[in-house]
C-alpha cells in the first residue's frame, strides 16, 4: 500500500529527481552515521599527540640536565683543550661544539667517554647528526 502511495506521489516526476533526492537523502545519512567515528578518531588523536609531547617534554628535560652536569662540563673542557679548540673536520675556532661520534642516544654507555668525543665546528655536527660515519662504527 505505502509502495503504491510513493509511487502515485512520484509519478509526475522523472527519475534523475528521484535519484537526486534519495542521494542528498543518503549523504545527510553517512554524515550523521560518520560523526561519532570522527569523533572518536579526533580524541585518538588528541591522545596520542598528547603523549607523544609528554615523551618530547621528558627526553628534552633528561637531554638538558645531561648537558648542565659538572661531569659534561669537565670532559668537555678537557676534549676541547685535547682536540686544538678547533673543529676536526674543517679547523675552524668558531662555533664549535663536542660531538659524541657514537650518538648518546645510541651508546649512552659512551656519553662520557673521551675517546667518542670530538671537536666540531657546529655546521659539520650538524651536518654529521646522529648518525654514525662509516669510518667511526
Amino acid at each position: 500500500m505505502i509502495g503504491l502511495a510513493m509511487g502515485s506521489l512520484f509519478l509526475g516526476v522523472g527519475l534523475p529527481v528521484i535519484v537526486f533526492i534519495v542521494s542528498i537523502l543518503l549523504a545527510g545519512l553517512v554524515q550523521k552515521l560518520e560523526e561519532p567515528r570522527e569523533a572518536a578518531v579526533r580524541e585518538l588523536a588528541d591522545k596520542k599527540l598528547r603523549e607523544k609531547l609528554a615523551q618530547i617534554d621528558a627526553e628534552q628535560f633528561e637531554y638538558r640536565r645531561f648537558y648542565q652536569t659538572s661531569d659534561w662540563q669537565e670532559i668537555r673542557d678537557a676534549v676541547m683543550e685535547r682536540d686544538g679548540k678547533a673543529c676536526r673536520l674543517c679547523g675552524r675556532r668558531e662555533d664549535l661544539t663536542v660531538d659524541h661520534i657514537l650518538p648518546k642516544s645510541l651508546y649512552p654507555e659512551r656519553a662520557l667517554d673521551a675517546e667518542n668525543l670530538q671537536v666540531l665546528c657546529r655546521s659539520w655536527n650538524g651536518a654529521k647528526g646522529p648518525r654514525v660515519r662509516k669510518e667511526e662504527g
